[in-house]
């Protein structure tokens, strides 16, 4: 998705509708390479459990969210992360150009959901700051089937009201969506689930 008609499309969906999928996004040599990293790391312990809210309010709640995440910083060792940040931050640079955005950074994370771990429905906007503008999740892991689970659920608003759509979590695959306008949630998962989670974001606090 690299042509100037692509992103003319990613750019529109995201005006008209808030949200679209990339189903191959990434190349699947970049995938493996990914997955692999993300699981030396989360067997060397470099990946850690989330933690919900703010600053002094940051806790651990398993039941809302069961992930175990890693920030990735432009300084990685590993190749693989630095071409995927470039990556990103190349459509967040293309998405400036195509909506006004005055998108200035972005920023993601490794995730993995071990079996039975989810995420309640959530905006990733916080209320305190409005700097998360565009969301990314970007799926690895081996070919999907139904009795995996673990989709990333969108709730959605149309003309006749709320609807959803749950997205299976296929590897290579790009969602992106408007951070303060989609709730979403990762539906509790039946194997060990691997992601990135990415925003680009507006000038803000952190």
């Amino acid at each position: 998705m690299n042509s100037s008609a692509d992103l003319d499309h990613i750019a529109d969906a995201l005006a008209a509708e808030h949200w679209v999928l990339l189903r191959d996004w990434i190349e699947p040599e970049l995938q493996h390479e990914l997955l692999a990293i993300a699981r030396q790391r989360l067997a060397s312990g470099a990946l850690r459990p989330a933690r919900i809210g703010r600053v002094d309010g940051l806790r651990h709640d398993p039941g809302v969210r069961g992930d175990a995440i890693q920030w990735l910083e432009p300084t990685d060792p590993a190749p693989c992360v630095l071409e995927l940040l470039h990556l990103l931050d190349a459509l967040r640079v293309a998405l400036n150009e195509r909506l006004y955005l005055n998108l200035v950074e972005t920023e993601a994370h490794f995730a993995h959901y071990p079996p039975g771990a989810g995420y309640q429905r959530h905006l990733d906007r916080f209320r305190s700051d409005e700097a998360r503008t565009i969301s990314a999740v970007i799926h690895l892991g081996e070919p999907w089937l139904p009795a995996h689970a673990g989709e990333l659920r969108m709730h959605l608003h149309g003309a006749d009201g709320e609807f959803e759509i749950d997205l299976p979590p296929w590897p290579g695959q790009l969602v992106l969506f408007a951070s303060g306008e989609v709730e979403h949630s990762v539906l509790p998962t039946r194997r060990d689930r691997y992601s990135i989670a990415g925003w680009m974001r507006r000038r803000g606090s952190r």
